[in-house]
C-alpha cells in the first residue's frame, strides 16, 4: 500500500515519477495506491489502466454526508 502523502497528497505539484518508479520496480500487480481525490484517481487509471490497485479512503465523503448524532442523545 502506497499512502498519497508526498506524492499526490501535501504537494505543490503531484510527484507522479515515483508512483511510475515504483510500480516499474514493483510491478503493477503487486503494488495498491491510495487515491484520495478523483482527479487522482483519474489519473491513476489513465496512467496505468484499469487494472491498477486503489484504495479509496471513504471516509472524508462520508463524514460530510454523516448528520449530527444529536437524534441518539450525543452532542
Amino acid at each position: 500500500m502506497i499512502e498519497s502523502e508526498g506524492i499526490t497528497e501535501q504537494v505543490t505539484t503531484w510527484r507522479t515519477d515515483v508512483s511510475a518508479k515504483i510500480a516499474d520496480k514493483l510491478g503493477i500487480e503487486n503494488v495498491m495506491f491510495e487515491a484520495a481525490d478523483p482527479p487522482v484517481f483519474g489519473w491513476y487509471v489513465k496512467n496505468f489502466g484499469l487494472e491498477v490497485n486503489l484504495f479509496v479512503d471513504p471516509l472524508p465523503d462520508r463524514a460530510a454526508r454523516v448528520p449530527p448524532f444529536r437524534h441518539l442523545g450525543h452532542e
